[in-house]
């Protein structure tokens, strides 16, 4: 059943350019980065393929993105505007780069040549114009020493190593040295508990690099914490400050269910979270309700679910309350989880007017799964039939 979903899902993301798209932009390069060099001159090949409904005009444009630097007379368009153009048409162009001798403010700057539809759809000032882009990425560098840097702090698991990443990218002229330091310490207190190095890189200019601290988490206990990271690149230092948890292999009962009706199939609503680096693939609970002598007088499980890293999710199960009277009883909450499992004792208050969600009959998890990835088939396969049917008709008007 799944791998029939993934087909359709395959074959409605193959045709979907075709059908939704008002307008798409196509060419061998539609996004470069490239460094400042003095009278640099390079070409863009493009094509567009249109899919507005109707023939119309379309215009050529270069703008910059996000930037306070003008450079977009350093390029210009082969055309700027089309005529008459019907729909299903492919038109080509170019853009021809051409930086000047100097560019004297460092710094990252978008150029983006694009073209866009003269009409809008749907008319009146609410109307759609559809646009589209390429981008040119100019980096000019700085004469001293500059870098980026990102710093991660990932998740672990108690008694496991881990290691802490630094990224850096180099956008002065000069090369430069780099090493990292990483201190760790409790989120609710401000002694370090253990420290950790990376070993100094040196940096070419226009160059990136990955250095790493690694880390053993040994001794720390399951929780939250702190990484104070430092990063040393020649004179100049960066700080970061993240938080990364230590896990064990362990699920949490969050939230569940605790009023029911009397006389009827309540559903049971239980929140699991993971407090575990690693996914668990089947997770459950097992619920036992006792009597008045603590025997037990009802049991059921909800259905499975997989839980990813940190994670929550709700799993349902069912508890059908015939025979119950009105009263408070002792349940316990058993959590399998994988190859490991844990137990809480809770208590549940049936009476005649709880607001519990109520079903007529116990669906079979079965049943229930394969209704809902019926439905999700159902719906991709009309989808999918609707994107074949604009195909078909993009198809005849070409002819």
């Amino acid at each position: 059943m799944k791998s029939i979903l993934i087909f359709f899902i395959c074959i409605l993301l193959f045709l979907s350019p075709f059908y939704v798209q008002g307008m798409g932009l196509r060419g061998g390069l539609l996004k470069d980065e490239i460094f400042f060099e003095p009278g640099l001159e390079r070409t863009y090949s493009y094509h567009f393929a249109t899919n507005a409904g109707f023939t119309q005009d379309y215009e050529g444009y270069v703008r910059m993105h996000d930037s306070a630097v003008d450079l977009t007379p350093y390029v210009e368009l082969s055309q700027y505007y089309w005529e008459d153009v019907p729909t299903g048409a492919q038109m080509s162009f170019s853009a021809t780069l051409k930086l000047p001798d100097r560019l004297d403010t460092p710094g990252i700057y978008e150029i983006r040549p694009g073209i866009t539809e003269t009409q809008n759809k749907g008319g009146g000032a609410m109307g759609v114009r559809t646009a589209a882009e390429g981008r040119i990425i100019i980096i000019v560098l700085h004469p001293d020493n500059f870098i980026e840097a990102e710093f991660s702090a990932p998740n672990a698991n108690v008694n496991s190593s881990t290691k802490f990443t630094f990224f850096v990218r180099n956008l002065g002229e000069p090369d430069v040295n780099i090493r990292g330091k990483v201190d760790i310490i409790s989120v609710d207190s401000p002694m370090i508990l253990g420290v950790t190095n990376t070993e100094t890189v040196l940096v070419p200019s226009t160059h990136e690099q990955y250095i790493r601290a690694p880390f053993n988490t040994t001794g720390l206990k399951p929780g939250s914490y702190k990484a104070l990271a430092t990063l040393f690149w020649g004179n100049n230092i960066s700080r970061f400050n993240k938080t990364f948890h230590v896990g064990t292999k362990n699920v949490v009962l969050k939230e569940y269910t605790k009023d029911f009706r009397t006389d009827a199939i309540n559903k049971m609503m239980v929140t699991v979270e993971s407090g575990w680096n690693d996914k668990f693939k089947n997770v459950y609970a097992n619920v036992r309700v006792f009597d008045e002598i603590g025997q037990v007088k009802k049991e059921f499980r909800t259905v499975s679910t997989a839980l990813n890293p940190w994670n929550s999710n709700i799993i349902e199960g069912y508890f059908d309350t015939a025979g119950f009277s009105p009263g408070i009883y002792d349940a316990s909450i058993a959590i399998s989880f994988d190859d490991g499992s844990n137990f809480h004792d809770v208590q549940f208050n049936i009476s005649e007017t709880a607001k519990s969600i109520v079903v007529d009959a116990i669906p079979e998890d079965t049943i229930k799964e394969d209704n809902i990835w019926i439905t999700i088939l159902l719906v991709a396969v009309v989808v999918l039939l609707l994107a074949v049917a604009g195909l078909l008709i993009l198809m005849l008007k070409r002819r």
